[in-house]
């Protein structure tokens, strides 16, 4: 069927009656050949007299590569052949004949062969001598710096003693007159004076010094006569004309504790029979004054002051609890005797404490350690109290309820229930801890009656209420206390609900928002929470870690930093993801955090965006836990339209359902809307500063802020990432006001790479060897001259980012001014700084600095230095930069090179 079309189509379009007579040759055209037009190659020698200017020297030569085989490739020819147009030709099926293509057009093109116009290899003319410095020529110059040996000279003639001539032995002495010479010097007299020492035993009674038995004491009786007692007829005291119709009130003044005498033993340098005691007791000296006293009859006046109209409330209280042999311990009185809390926190704390059974319910963001800690401290001292149970889990006590129970707690002991090797827990003044996840193993047997239960927030007691319902019924305590995250009342009585006992008793509860808390001055909260690994990803960090350190090894032993620097942070990345997830499992500490916030936040009517770097140890794994937890929840994902992810957002903002908006897209791509998005998650955190700083400005975390905004920043304990926050700290990289200018790969090159190996213990030396540079870079400062500290500056700001630096100075007086301008995105940023050579600066010494206030559209950084140290600061957005600091930031920049030493 083809065929027939094929046929009667070919027929029409060619218009060919009889096949047999068409030639096919006649239709196709002849292919262009075309040569490439090559330039011919020219040498020229140098030329003799001819003048050429010389190239000067490079006075430094910085090789990275060096090349020591030159490979020059073959020059090869190219031919373009142009492909042959054809026209539009229907062949029919026609008998087949063949013919003979003797035809001009077919026949093979000429190849012409340009390799001999052309040299196959260039000659190559080594200049190398004109760029790269030579060796220097060596001269011996040595006579004339060291010192030749001198010569020696014979002397020896002019200082020998001639032989004396010797005399005759047989003179005999009792031919010679001897003559008696009186003797000048009265022979010394040798006296034993030690034996003549008599120890004198001095018995004090003091503490623990035991007394000494059958001690001799010498006295001596002194006669005193009688002191003639003085008549008093009358008392003169200033500002008071009649005494004996005055009032008098009396007050009682509580004495802490009395100043003990300072007591130094002082022992005697030799050794003798007895042992001597010297006892020195230093007393405080008392001023005596003269008190002249005339005694008159005083009659004394019984009066009623409970019941005197004229006798304030407070002074009968006062007098009352004076009189009363016991009085009782109230909140008032006890919250000033300890460290101070907020107003509201006191408000907290004394709800609890008047509460037997009560739920403390302020919103997710705002901590309940101190006032719970305040509250348990004062049923304690009330006696109220003698034993706790804490039920939270080991992160959380250690590092936020351990530290708050020894400032306001400090009589009661805290104690872990270890299941299984804690015998019996019971006792008085003491806090036991029980770990959430250990309610499980633990046996009813071994708790006795306890005083107090405190069940703290963010900890899953809901998946373990039967246990805890258990436990509860056998303790019988008489405070139950729950701290929630929760300030809707609905979800807290159905949480209330979900355990037995609270059936039986009634529960008070007491909190408010954080917009009620924070009132008409809203703050962004940024915490920092750090987390452990569970035993699946500790495993797997261990085998990462190890192979980590092998390729490290590897890499210092490469002469190529850029190599050094492109691989660590893939090191960085691979162990980011495994501190996010196992491989093997869904969860981690970091994730059952995330849940038990985003509840609470659910269960409030709140929103909240949570950011991660990473796709599948990231994105893919949230996604699933907040599935697994009923928590809805929308996606911004790295690939989508601009057109979708505007309604993707548009949905999070329109939906009360909707709780969360996960994403692994930087903050720059999405509208973020903090009035309506209080609680921000950072899942992992980007190591460098510069990176978050950039983060927080277009999340909109550097603005002032309308309403509340709290951001959780998740971080893993024991791991590269503390030692890395660590380093952070230690080289001041975390001071936004000093690093803003600087781009984030600039700050990523001041991590040298011993510092590196020392994140992750690599580097032992590395602490010793930075503290020795720091003293050495101190001691140099302290020395330094005016005009070298000027160019120091310099190097310091323009290092910085500023430009345009110009320093003005003060005369007479080793100190001056320094400008400069940055930019900051579209918004200029102005230097204003004073540095002095001087120590114990105050605020004197640069108020005028500090009171320089920005323009509108203008950023304005305000910096004080000195080479010595502040007698006082005044916090008001100014950067006080002393010796210890400026040292460390010198180092830190690498310009310890630019500190001109003091010429002497």
């Amino acid at each position: 069927m083809i065929r027939n079309a094929r046929e009667k189509i070919a027929s029409k379009v060619s218009k060919l009656e009889v096949s047999d007579d068409f030639h096919f040759a006649k239709w196709l055209r002849v292919p262009k050949i075309h040569t490439a037009d090559v330039t011919e190659l020219y040498c020229v020698d140098s030329v003799e007299n001819f003048p050429v200017e010389q190239l000067i020297e490079p006075s430094s030569l910085k090789l990275k590569f060096r090349l020591p085989v030159y490979k020059i490739p073959d020059i090869r020819q190219r031919y373009i052949i142009d492909k042959p147009k054809a026209y539009l030709i229907f062949f029919g099926l026609t008998r087949p004949q063949l013919f003979t293509m003797k035809e001009k057009i077919l026949s093979a093109p000429e190849v012409i062969d340009l390799n001999s116009l052309l040299p196959q290899r260039p000659e190559i003319i080594d200049q190398s001598s004109v760029f790269i410095a030579q060796a220097p020529k060596l001269f011996d110059q040595s006579d004339n710096f060291i010192v030749k040996l001198p010569k020696s000279y014979d002397r020896s003639s002019q200082f020998n003693v001639d032989p004396v001539d010797s005399y005759a032995q047989n003179v005999s002495f009792t031919e010679i007159i001897v003559q008696e010479i009186p003797l000048l010097i009265s022979t010394p007299k040798i006296t034993d004076e030690l034996a003549n020492l008599i120890p004198e035993i001095y018995n004090i009674e003091l503490l623990n010094v035991e007394r000494l038995d059958q001690t001799l004491v010498n006295f001596n009786k002194i006669e005193i006569e009688e002191f003639s007692v003085p008549a008093l007829s009358k008392i003169e005291v200033p500002g008071i004309d009649n005494l004996i119709n005055s009032q008098t009130e009396s007050y009682s003044i509580p004495i802490d504790e009395m100043l003990q005498a300072d007591i130094k033993f002082y022992s005697p340098s030799f050794e003798i029979a007895h042992s001597v005691f010297k006892v020195k007791i230093d007393i405080p000296r008392t001023v005596v004054k003269k008190v002249v006293i005339k005694q008159k009859n005083l009659e004394p006046v019984i009066t009623d002051v409970l019941n005197d109209a004229s006798v304030s409330e407070f002074a009968k209280n006062n007098i009352l609890s004076l009189l009363s042999s016991f009085r009782e311990l109230g909140w008032q009185e006890y919250s000033k005797m300890i460290d101070p809390l907020t107003a509201y926190q006191l408000q907290s704390s004394e709800f609890l404490a008047s509460n037997n059974y009560a739920v403390l319910n302020d919103e997710l963001g705002f901590e309940k350690f101190d006032q719970t800690s305040a509250a348990v401290g004062y049923l304690a001292k009330k006696a109220g109290i003698k034993s706790v149970l804490l039920v939270s889990d080991k992160t959380r006590v250690s590092t936020y309820w351990t530290p708050s129970f020894k400032t306001y707690a400090k009589d009661l002991k805290l104690k872990k229930v270890e299941p299984g090797s804690t015998k019996k827990v019971k006792g008085s003044s003491v806090i036991w801890f029980l770990d959430i996840n250990d309610i499980g193993k633990i046996e009813l047997k071994d708790f006795d009656k306890l005083d107090l239960v405190l069940f703290d927030e963010l900890v899953n007691i809901k998946s373990a209420s039967e246990q805890v319902n258990q436990l509860v019924l056998k303790i019988e305590p008489a405070y139950i206390w729950f701290l929630s995250s929760i300030v809707n009342e609905k979800a807290i009585k159905k949480f209330l609900a979900e355990f037995e006992f609270t059936q039986k008793v009634t529960f008070t509860t007491f909190g408010k928002s954080l917009a009620d808390i924070q009132e008409d001055e809203p703050v962004t909260t940024v915490k920092d929470i750090w987390l452990e690994l569970d035993e699946m990803q500790l495993f797997e960090y261990s085998e990462a870690l190890t192979q980590s350190k092998e390729e490290l090894e590897l890499l210092f032993e490469s002469p190529n930093p850029l190599r050094f620097q492109s691989n660590i942070f893939t090191i960085i990345h691979k162990l980011k993801q495994i501190l996010n997830f196992s491989s093997f499992r869904n969860i981690s500490p970091k994730a059952n955090l995330l849940i038990e916030q985003v509840e609470a936040i659910a269960k409030n009517k709140k929103k909240a965006i949570v950011f991660t770097q990473y796709d599948l140890n990231g994105l893919k794994k949230v996604e699933k836990a907040l599935e697994m937890n009923d928590i809805k929840f929308v996606v911004g994902r790295n690939g989508m339209s601009a057109e979708e992810l505007k309604r993707t957002q548009e949905g999070f903002y329109d939906r009360r359902d909707i709780t969360v908006f996960l994403t692994n897209l930087k903050p720059s791509r999405i509208n973020i809307n903090l009035s309506k998005v209080p609680y921000i998650f950072n899942f992992d955190q980007w190591w460098n500063p510069v990176t978050q700083w950039q983060n927080d400005d277009e999340t909109g975390l550097s603005d002032i802020v309308h309403s509340p905004v709290v951001v959780y920043n998740y971080h893993i304990k024991n791991t590269f990432e503390e030692e890395l926050n660590k380093l952070v700290l230690e080289k001041g990289l975390n001071n936004r006001y000093v690093f803003d200018n600087l781009k984030s790969e600039t700050l990523s090159e001041l991590i040298t790479m011993d510092d590196w190996l020392y994140i992750f213990s690599m580097n032992d030396q590395f602490n010793k060897v930075l503290n020795s540079e720091r003293t050495k870079i101190i001691k140099q400062l302290q020395t330094i001259e005016l005009n070298g500290y000027k160019s120091l500056m310099k190097y310091f700001f323009s290092f910085l980012g500023y430009r345009d630096i110009s320093i003005m100075d003060i005369d007479d007086d080793p100190m001056f001014y320094i400008i400069g301008t940055a930019r900051k995105g579209t918004t200029p940023v102005n230097l204003h700084g004073k540095c002095l050579l001087s120590t114990d600066v105050k605020k004197e010494d640069y108020e005028e600095v500090i009171h320089f206030k920005p323009s509108a559209n203008e950023i304005k950084r305000k910096f004080v230095i000195t080479t010595g140290e502040f007698a006082e600061k005044i916090k008001n957005g100014t950067t006080y930069i002393d010796c210890k600091t400026l040292s460390n930031l010198i180092l830190t920049l690498g310009l310890k090179s630019h500190i001109i030493p003091k010429k002497k």
